[in-house]
């Protein structure tokens, strides 16, 4: 049996980033991180995009990453106009910092496995 690809962060907050290592690294889920400034490349599985991080800027790929990949998106709750930008753009999974993280250890888990 082959291990599954790394899941892909997306993020500049290091708040974010420490605590998706974190849970991650309990679970033994192996992660790829890429700074906001940075499009990410490389081999990977599923994804994790902050939507906040990243921004309109970034929308062309994150759409990319979800047409290609599973793939959840999370930001701020008053970003309603981005959020809805992101959904557009074919990110099934759009949610607000507080679910993102009581949900991080099952969405790591459902990323890794790659049933998106």
């Amino acid at each position: 049996m082959t291990a599954a690809a790394p899941v892909l962060v997306w993020t500049g907050d290091l708040f974010f980033r420490a605590k998706i290592e974190a849970t991650a690294r309990a679970l033994g889920i192996p992660l790829q991180v890429s700074a906001a400034a940075a499009a990410p490349a490389g081999a990977f599985g599923g994804c994790i995009v902050d939507l906040d991080s990243v921004g309109a800027a970034g929308l062309a790929r994150v759409a990319e990453l979800a047409a290609g990949h599973p793939t959840v998106a999370f930001l701020s709750h008053v970003n309603v106009e981005l959020a809805q930008r992101a959904r557009a753009c074919g990110v099934g999974d759009v949610l607000p910092r507080s679910r993102f993280s009581a949900e991080l250890p099952q969405i790591l888990a459902r990323l890794h496995g790659g049933g998106g």
